[in-house]
């Protein structure tokens, strides 16, 4: 059902229904169940299904109804005889994911009819999608029933998880059809055992089931954990009877309960075409697989036959086999991919064949859509489309088909004994048979411990087994001289690489070495499998090698042990020995190493004390290496006292962590001691990054020297301080034989890490007794990746052809890599614009380094190489993520004549070990194809500096626009290219200063122009026949001024010199000492003269600091840039004398007293001016220093007599340039008299009389008026 259909909304607009999104409801169900209640309104899903096929529409049908109780549930249904109570319902349907976001890839339409009844319809507008769970949002509205409000309701269902296919599109009567299944969990993990039933409804209404429970339904044996097979995992037969439609419904109870999905199988009684399909129904994505096609055609056909797969596929032709037409491939970017075959002939009742070979992206889970077949008949113009979408479910990558197992709690196996009881399976830890791929190798890691927990010593055993026998070297019997039942732990590690049996389970059997009945518990158990086989390559990306021994072992290291030969390079790897020992003494040690021979380094040596001569037990080491040169490494084996112990068994495993997209390793023999008694100490840790999320392997080993006998160490893993896997910190992973014990304490995780840095570390804890204390001085710790380094990424950010006339294309690329590896890139072209890469030629980048560029690095470019793109000499690199590449195409050289074309390029990243998935392409429009001119005229004006020249410019008639290039007007930028219609352009030039004047029909131009392709015309060149220019403005050359003190009122006259010039110039915006002025005079053709008057409040000015601004105007308008400075003669005061006051001296003062005043001022150097004290001129002016003055005024004769404070003045100052202030007349207050006039005696008396001595005569004066 590869369609695209328009999304329709009946009543709301996409903006609406965006509002609708965002608008929180006001109602809302809290769940989403078959009926739902919000409010007062009950909606309730009358549909049957929930789980959809994406090649069907996910259908719904609803019923709304009203809440309603006591007399109106009696009454309501008349009431809904009459009246439609939902017609003015407003509805509106989103569908978004398990996340709650809106779904971009899908289409949903709700609609309603009478009586609120409600119908959803949603299906994808991709041909692929993502399987799992998705909910619907249904939002309600009514004026009446939600008081205006929205009320929400939800509805769950899920797409793609079951998946099934027929092998033809249309059957006749009579015909059978061969239907495929498969199904997925939610994570996308394929479902071996799930229990199906296929219920087949004819079109009278029969029905038919089949079921895997009555065999009807087969389950394939090969199906397996994500594996990959050609069959189908499930599949049954049907045979057809009637012509019509026969709808079917298949459905699988699963773990998370009940999935089903429906569709319809078509016969008709004739067709035109049958068309049968042999492929993939589930994928594993990192494999190939070919899809076959089956034509039989019931008339002639003559024409082309086109498949559709989704985006992200890789098309190759079948290799082998019966031969098949040759397709074109073309690759649509994000669209999809179209397989043609050209002109295929068939005749009625002939069988033809098509075939092709896809490789999926590797991602999951996904669920695709291929097809439908088109048919389109050249001679009719027919068009036959195929009945149905093939349909892919696409299985976890994963990486390897991992699978882990933990059991944490105890398992206890009570009173057994091996003489009576044999082996007994702990059925917990049990590792399926359906885990597994008949024929395909697997490493398998166990580890757990195990105890006697009886009163007597007694010897536990242990083995591993697949189907009915035990693994090389798994045996273990080992006695346990400890009996305290809460100390459970002596190990029990294993490894081995196996090549899987059908139907064989793993499985772990215990029991107890004699015929005593004893209790055994084993806790802790941790298993893995990692699949080798398919993704990695045997003696390459892994090794594994066995080895068989006898005799006694010497006190020496032996040099027979198992071995591989690592190559070098500098990769990380992990390497696992393991030696199977046998004892055959009570107290002496026996020993193993892992052993660098080519180096001679000694890694993980470690030490076990045996308690009885039946003991045996496999040792197993784990060790993270980095391999710089090829080198031979070993397992090694002694004892301490010769003779005294056997080996029979050993093996050694390496695998490439390089292969993995991120991975940690660490080796360290530093001594932790466990100091303190039941305390955790973290004896090693290391930071791993995550490069994404997903399922990791975390193994550590930790080496204890026990110090003594009495000891019961537990360990554990934590990840980000999480204990890993949950539960597992209780486990007592040894309990030591001997005082020299150096015991291998092996914990491992396989599960999930999440994208960024992670801190793993290994903790230990002694519960039991820390004199001495117990010292971890070997520490092994491997992290790394399940998930396979993946191919790179490529894809166009943009292409452009160059604007600057080069030719070149500007190419932006992003190449990323999810493993952060160097990477290169093939860069190709062809002529088709569909992107036919039926033939294609490189694309010949630019060579110089500076021409290509990174965000990172500096990838080096050589056309001589198929990946042109990253060399030795400088790798496209990604560990900072995705690298946005910088690059160049001359295409003016490979393509010289293109006039506009459309080409296809396109984009292969590589990484030295995978071409990315798909090609990214993209077009690119080419035209090498120059702008034509034909003519250019300018307007008949006098142009000034500042002005705009708007040339007219006629070229051949051309729809596109072009743009300007390098062009000259006067020899002068243009500016302002304007398009007026496909011949006409305008295109402007702004006179600037010092441009070449130019008299009418004088001004020159040279024109180019460029089109949006960077292509440009030879330079159109010539004089305008109109218009002339001038470009100089006035140019003065200096400006002097008389030498003088300038005061308020002076005329200030400037001499100006300029360049000489017959014309006269008129006054511009000029200034002196910031003023205005006035008065520009011309002299001569080289000298003016310019005034300024000072007026009062100017600024004052020193000598040489009096500023101006000067500019003219010539007859053409232009006027020059100010000239500026300072006069270098002459000075200014625009400011009088200010008097703040003047003081009388005190007194009475007559004919002849000299009176002193003083008077404040701001300055000093002043002079006395027109000054009057009484009427009378002042003088003797002082100058105290301090801006006071002393002068006085001396009383006359005659002068007018005052009294106290009676005395006026005009006092007047005047500075060194001569300005005065204006008569300063109000003295302070004081007590200072005037008498200016002598006594007159008019006459004088004495009484007549006859004076003796001594007598007193007393004469009268008569005097002038005078108060005095």
């Amino acid at each position: 059902m590869n369609r695209i259909r328009k999304t329709i909304y009946p009543w709301l607009t996409a903006g609406i229904l965006l509002a609708f999104w965002a608008w929180p409801a006001i109602f809302s169900a809290a769940d989403s169940f078959e009926r739902q209640q919000v409010g007062g309104l009950i909606l309730e899903k009358t549909s049957p299904l929930a789980d959809f096929s994406p090649a069907t529409d996910a259908q719904f049908e609803f019923s709304l109804s009203q809440k309603r109780s006591g007399w109106r549930r009696s009454v309501g249904w008349i009431k809904d005889l009459f009246v439609d109570e939902y017609k003015n319902l407003e509805i509106a349907a989103a569908v978004a994911g398990a996340d709650g976001e809106p779904m971009p890839a899908v289409a949903v339409r709700a609609d309603k009819s009478r009586k609120g009844k409600i119908s959803v319809r949603v299906w994808p507008i991709q041909s692929q999608i993502r399987p799992g769970r998705y909910q619907i949002k249904l939002f309600v509205k009514d004026a009446d029933l939600t008081q205006g409000q929205t009320a929400l309701f939800t509805q769950d269902f899920r797409w793609g998880v079951l998946a099934l296919n027929a092998d033809q599109d249309i059957y006749r009567p009579g015909e059978t059809a061969n239907l495929a299944m498969a199904v997925l969990d939610d994570k996308g993990d394929t479902l071996c055992r799930a229990d199906l039933t296929l219920t087949i409804q004819d079109p009278n209404g029969r029905k038919k089931i089949l079921s895997t429970g009555k065999g009807e339904i087969k389950t394939n044996p090969a199906c397996a954990l994500n594996n990959v097979i050609d069959e189908p995992d499930y599949w049954a037969a049907y045979q057809f009877a009637a012509v019509g439609e026969y709808e079917y419904q298949l459905s699988a109870a699963t773990a998370n309960g009940e999935r089903a999905i429906a569709g319809r199988l078509i016969v008709r009684a004739d067709r035109e075409f049958a068309i049968a399909r042999r492929g993939p129904t589930r994928i594993m994505p990192k494999a190939e697989y070919e899809m076959k096609i089956i034509i039989k055609p019931s008339r002639d056909f003559f024409g082309d036959i086109t498949e559709t797969v989704p985006a992200g596929f890789v098309i190759k032709n079948s290799a082998g086999g019966q031969p098949y037409p040759i397709p074109d491939i073309q690759y649509r970017d994000q669209q999809d991919t179209r397989v043609i075959w050209r002109n295929i002939n068939i005749k009625p009742g002939e069988t033809f064949g098509l075939s092709y070979v896809f490789d999926a992206p590797d991602q999951s889970p996904e669920f695709y859509l291929l097809g439908p077949l088109k048919l389109v008949d050249k001679n009719n113009k027919n068009i036959v489309i195929e009945e149905r979408s093939w349909q892919i479910a696409s299985d976890n990558p994963g990486a390897l088909g991992s699978y882990f197992k933990n059991y944490d709690a105890v398992v206890s196996k009570a009173n057994i004994n091996y003489t009576t009881d044999g082996w007994q399976e702990v059925a917990e830890y049990q590792i399926a048979s359906t885990t597994f791929t008949a024929g395909k190798k697997y490493l398998l890691g166990v580890n757990f411990s195990i105890t006697n927990i009886s009163s007597n010593a007694a010897q536990h055993m242990a083995r591993v087994r697949h189907g009915a026998a035990a693994f090389d070297g798994s045996g273990m019997t080992w006695e346990d001289a400890r009996v305290i039942a809460a100390h459970i732990g002596h190990a029990y590690n294993y490894f081995t690489v196996w090549t899987a049996v059908a139907g064989e389970d793993i499985n772990v059997d215990v029991s107890v070495y004699g015929g005593t009945d004893r209790t055994i518990n084993t806790e802790g158990y941790e298993a893995f499998v990692l699949k080798l086989s398919d993704d990695l390559a045997e003696n390459t990306d892994w090794f594994f090698s066995t080895a068989s021994h006898a005799g006694n072992l010497p006190n020496v290291w032996t040099t027979t042990g198992a071995s591989v030969v690592l190559p070098g390079g500098g990769k990380n790897w992990l390497i696992l020995g393991l030696g199977h020992f046998l004892s055959d003494s009570t107290s002496a040690d026996l020993m193993m190493r892992l052993f660098n021979a080519t180096s001679s380094a000694e890694y993980a040596n470690v030490r076990y004390e045996t308690e009885d001569i039946n003991d045996e037990r496999p040792v197993m080491l784990m060790l993270g290496a980095n391999v710089v040169a090829t080198s031979t490494w070993r397992v090694d084996a002694r004892v301490d006292t010769a003779n005294t112990h056997d080996w029979d068994y050993s093996q050694i495993f390496a695998l490439n962590l390089d292969k993995f997209r991120d991975q940690t390793i660490g080796y360290s023999a530093n001594s932790v001691a466990l100091s303190a008694l039941d305390s955790w100490f973290e004896t090693y840790s290391l930071n791993h990054t995550a490069k994404a999320a997903g399922d990791a392997l975390v193994w550590s080993m930790e080496v204890v020297d026990t110090g003594d006998a009495s000891k019961a160490v537990y360990s554990r893993l934590t990840v980000d301080d999480t204990v890993v896997p949950a539960g597992h910190d209780d486990a007592k992973r040894e309990l030591p034989h001997g005082t020299t014990d150096e015991d291998a304490h092996h914990n491992f995780y396989l599960g999930s890490l999440s994208a960024g840095p992670r801190r793993i570390d290994v903790d230990m804890n002694e519960d039991l007794d820390i004199s001495p204390n117990p010292a971890v001085d070997i520490h092994s710790l491997v992290i790394f990746s399940l998930e396979l380094k993946s191919p790179p990424t490529g894809a166009w950010n943009s292409v452009s052809q160059k604007t600057d006339g080069s030719g070149a294309a500007n190419f932006s690329l992003e190449i990323a890599d999810a493993d952060w590896e160097e990477a290169r890139a093939k860069l190709e072209f062809t002529d088709s614009a569909v992107c036919a890469f039926g033939s294609s030629s490189q694309i010949a980048l630019a060579a110089e380094d500076s021409r290509t560029t990174a965000d990172y690095g500096d990838p080096q470019v050589d056309n001589n190489l198929a990946y042109q793109l990253g060399t030795s000499t400088g790798w496209i690199r990604t560990a900072s993520g995705s690298n946005t590449i910088l690059t160049e195409w001359d295409i003016k050289t490979d393509l010289p004549t293109a006039n506009g074309e459309t080409y296809c390029l396109r984009l292969t990243a590589n990484d030295f070990t995978y071409d990315q998935a798909a090609p990214a392409t993209t077009t690119l429009a080419v035209d090498n194809t120059p702008p034509t001119l034909s003519a250019a005229i300018a307007p008949d004006l006098m142009y000034k500096i500042g002005d705009t020249l708007r040339a007219t410019i006629t070229v051949a008639s051309d729809a596109a626009e072009f743009f300007l290039a390098t062009s000259t007007i006067n020899n002068g930028t243009t500016t302002n290219l304007l398009k007026i219609n496909d011949t006409t352009y305008t295109l402007d030039y702004i006179v600037a200063a010092g441009d070449t004047d130019r008299a009418s029909g004088t001004i020159p131009y040279s024109i180019i122009l460029r089109d949006s392709f960077g292509n440009q015309n030879s330079a159109y060149a010539g004089n305008f026949t109109n218009g002339s220019l001038d470009a100089n403005a006035p140019a003065i050359q200096s400006v002097i001024l008389p030498d003088r003190l300038y005061k308020i009122g002076d005329t200030l006259r400037a001499t100006i010199t300029v360049a000489s010039d017959a014309a006269e110039f008129a006054p511009a915006t000029s200034t002196i000492n910031n003023g205005t002025t006035t008065n520009l005079l011309k002299i001569n053709d080289t000298t003016y003269t310019l005034d300024y008057i000072v007026a009062e409040g100017d600024t004052d000015r020193a000598s040489g600091t009096i500023p101006y601004s000067l500019r003219l105007r010539d007859p053409y308008g232009n006027v020059n840039e100010a000239y500026a400075g300072s006069f270098t003669d002459g000075s200014l005061d625009a400011h009088r004398p200010v008097i703040s006051a003047v003081y009388i001296t005190n007194g009475a003062y007559g004919i002849g007293s000299n009176i002193t005043l003083v008077a404040n001022t701001g300055e000093s150097g002043l002079s006395l001016g027109n000054s009057l004290v009484n009427g009378q001129a002042a003088w003797g002016l002082i100058d105290n220093g301090n801006t006071t003055y002393d002068f006085y005024y001396t009383v006359q004769e005659g002068d007018i007599d005052r009294t106290a404070n009676t005395i006026p003045i005009s006092i007047v100052l005047a500075d060194k340039y001569g300005n005065t202030n204006t008569p300063y007349t109000n003295p302070e207050n004081n007590t200072a008299s005037v008498d200016a006039h002598k006594p007159v005696i008019t006459g004088l008396a004495i009484p007549d009389s006859v004076y003796k001595i001594g007598d007193l005569v007393r004469a009268t004066a008569t005097v002038s008026a005078d108060a005095d």
